[in-house]
């Protein structure tokens, strides 16, 4: 889930639904440091952090949490 997470951190910044990575831990309630080590790997994202960002962006659920479309 780590990819897909940087695949829509990615999407987020480049649609301008977010402006930041600071925007985007506002979104799953996480300081800037906590998305950074998301993004290199250094941390998992928890369910609780996935439940936030699928309920405050419009990704889609299953492809977020399974990969498949």
């Amino acid at each position: 889930m780590t990819r897909r997470f940087v695949e829509v951190l990615k999407y987020l910044l480049m649609s301008e639904a977010a402006r930041s990575k600071i925007e985007i831990g506002l979104l799953i309630d996480q300081s800037l440091q906590v998305v950074s080590k998301l993004l290199t790997g250094k941390r998992i994202i928890t369910l609780e952090q996935t439940q936030k960002l699928i309920l405050n962006t419009n990704i889609n659920s299953h492809w977020f949490i399974t990969g498949e479309v």
